[in-house]
C-alpha cells in the first residue's frame, strides 16, 4: 500500500509541477511578447527621451538639423508654441494640425490627444514644445489619477492571490491523494491477500 501511495504522490506532484511550469511558461511568453513594446517605451524613441533630446536640441527660435532628422526618421512631428499660443516653428506637421491655440486648447491637448495624435509636451520660459506620435501608437489615459491607498494594495492583492492559489492546489492535491488511496485500498488489499495465499 505504501508503494502505491508513493506512486500516487509522485503522479500528483508531477501534475503540480506541470502547473507551475505552465505558470513560468506563461510569464516568459508574456515577457517575450511585450518585450519590444516595453523596450520601445523606455528606449531612445520613448516620449520622455524624445522630449529631452529635442528640447536640448531646440529653442523658441528653431531646431537643429540632427533633431529634425531624428523626428522625421521616427515618423514624429513637433511644433513650438510661444506664450501667445502661436507656432514659432514646426517639423513634419500634419496638415490637420492647427498652428494657433488658445489657453483652453493647450490645457485640453497637453494631457491627451491633438486631432487623435498622442502628444507630449515640454515647457520652458519661452513657450511649449509639442511632440506628436503617430495615431494609434500610444494610449493616453487622460484621467490618470488613482487613490494611493488602492495603489499600495495592489502588491498585497497579487501576493494574496498567489497564496490562495497555492493553498487551493495543495488542498486539491491532498484530497485527490486521499480519494485515490481510499478507492484503491480494496483492490490493494485483495491483491495482498491473494499473494499471501499463493
Amino acid at each position: 500500500m505504501k508503494v502505491f501511495s508513493k506512486y500516487i504522490s509522485k503522479r500528483l506532484l508531477s501534475f503540480i509541477g506541470l502547473i507551475l511550469a505552465l505558470v513560468v511558461l506563461n510569464i516568459a511568453a508574456f515577457a517575450f511578447t511585450f518585450h519590444n513594446a516595453v523596450s520601445k517605451n523606455f528606449g531612445s524613441t520613448s516620449p520622455q527621451n524624445m522630449l529631452k533630446q529635442v528640447a536640448a536640441a531646440s529653442s523658441s527660435n528653431g531646431i537643429t538639423n540632427e533633431a529634425e532628422k531624428m523626428l522625421i526618421t521616427n515618423s514624429l512631428w513637433a511644433m513650438y508654441l510661444n506664450t501667445e499660443g502661436s507656432c514659432n516653428w514646426t517639423v513634419n506637421l500634419p496638415e490637420e494640425i492647427p498652428t494657433e491655440y488658445s489657453i483652453q486648447d493647450i490645457a485640453i491637448f497637453s494631457k491627451g490627444y491633438l486631432k487623435d495624435y498622442p502628444v507630449f509636451v515640454w515647457s520652458d520660459e519661452n513657450g511649449l514644445l509639442v511632440i506628436g506620435y503617430p495615431q494609434n501608437s500610444y494610449m493616453k489615459i487622460t484621467s490618470n489619477y488613482y487613490p494611493i491607498d488602492m495603489v499600495r494594495k495592489i502588491p498585497l492583492f497579487f501576493l494574496g492571490i498567489i497564496v490562495f492559489d497555492l493553498l487551493i492546489l495543495f488542498l486539491a492535491y491532498s484530497r485527490s491523494k486521499a480519494q485515490i488511496s481510499k478507492n484503491t485500498e480494496p483492490i490493494i488489499s485483495s491483491i495482498t491477500t491473494l499473494s499471501e495465499n499463493c
